[in-house]
């Protein structure tokens, strides 16, 4: 089941939208459930009842509290580094300020269906990849996380550590083995002793990555070039719709 929201303080664009969404629902034969919002106030106070959507519709150019506002509420105080943020807006120019919330696309008024079909139509995929399940074996017992809660692995001589939003853990492998169990669109090595998760990146520098979680690694030197063409090949991949 995806979990779509629609925020805009214009009534009509809700309603167009969340009628654009239906009709795509009807039309693929997917589940999926809409909830509309009328201000950035109401999605801010609805998600901090830990209520969650895969996917957001979000107008830029709103009340007291606009969309580039919104999103780095849900990344910065929330620390929702996974839901996929779409900016929909009449205007252009907001390139610069959308950077560190990092959105999934950005849609032009007025709306074309077929774009914003487009663009559930790859949300979707990212989620099956986000709902893979990676299963490791520790202590004698068997575990099965979401790829999604997934931070970043670190190697420890014979075994792994595995960081996770929610919890620790460590098993034994290799940076090969595990890297072999994990989808390649997703997990980059930027030190030979790390694999990170790019969905739960928060920030990129020249030669540090710092995730969600504020943990620091290092890009080695050898490694620059290639995760400056995974982020590339990343972000080109979520553009070419």
């Amino acid at each position: 089941m995806m979990r779509i929201a629609v925020c805009d303080d214009v009534n009509a664009i809700c309603t167009e939208l969340e009628n654009i969404i239906l009709d795509f629902k009807e039309q693929e034969g997917i589940k999926l459930t809409v909830d509309v919002f009328y201000s950035g106030e109401t999605l801010i106070d609805y998600m901090k009842l830990d209520n969650t959507f895969d996917l957001i519709f979000l107008d830029i150019e709103m009340g007291e509290i606009n969309g580039v506002q919104v999103g780095r509420y849900l990344r910065d105080e929330l620390k929702d580094y996974i839901v996929k943020i779409v900016y929909i807006s009449s205007k252009n120019g907001y390139d610069r300020q959308l950077f560190d919330v990092q959105p999934f696309n950005f849609l032009p008024k007025p709306l074309d269906r077929k774009k914003v079909g487009s663009v559930i139509r790859l949300a979707m995929k990212y989620l099956e990849i986000e709902n893979n399940i990676f299963s490791f074996k520790s202590d004698g017992h068997t575990y099965r996380l979401p790829v999604k809660d997934i931070i970043y692995f670190e190697n420890y001589g014979r075994k792994m550590k595995l960081i996770s939003s929610k919890d620790t853990y460590k098993f034994y492998g290799t940076v090969n083995s595990v890297m072999d169990k994990l989808p390649k669109s997703r997990f980059f090595i930027p030190e030979r002793s790390y694999i990170v998760n790019y969905e739960n990146v928060a920030k990129i520098k020249k030669n540090q990555i710092e995730m969600c979680n504020k943990d620091h690694i290092t890009i080695s030197k050898q490694r620059a070039k290639a995760v400056m063409e995974f982020q590339i090949a990343y972000e080109e991949g979520k553009r070419n719709l």
